[in-house]
């Protein structure tokens, strides 16, 4: 990436605004500094690959990158993280989203689908009025 090239975030789940993504290089990221601005926690990145070392290796291994590179600082840029590290980073900062995401797969694994609060919310609205 070229000193003049702007990295563009962008919201990719509308459930985490201030989880925001960009592809840099050959990597989709995430804002590591943005998360944690919009958290109620005073946790930083280092913390996290500290604390949850052993996940941060596995990530190395099945992304066969460095784990001295799954953390990316560029100058005048946010802290980035690699982007499938986003959930676990995310959960990390706020179990009661690990709790929630838990929740979500055992509905899954179990009825072979599960929907968001907010896909209840939208399609709702689709449904024809069934007054009489």
């Amino acid at each position: 990436m070229s000193k003049k090239e702007k990295i563009e975030w962008k919201q990719i789940y509308p459930e985490f605004p201030n989880l925001l993504m960009a592809h840099v290089g050959n990597s989709d990221v995430f804002n590591v500094d943005k998360f944690l601005e919009g958290s109620e926690s005073n946790l930083t990145v280092e913390q996290y690959l500290e604390e949850r070392e052993r996940v941060v290796d596995l990530y190395s291994q099945a992304t066969k990158i460095d784990k001295n590179f799954l953390v990316m600082k560029l100058e005048g840029e946010p802290t980035m993280m690699l982007a499938c590290m986003a959930i676990d980073f995310a959960c990390w900062v706020n179990p009661f989203l690990s709790i929630y995401i838990s929740e979500r797969a055992h509905e899954l694994f179990i009825d072979g689908v599960t929907v968001s609060d907010r896909y209840l919310a939208i399609h709702s609205k689709r449904l024809p009025n069934q007054e009489k």
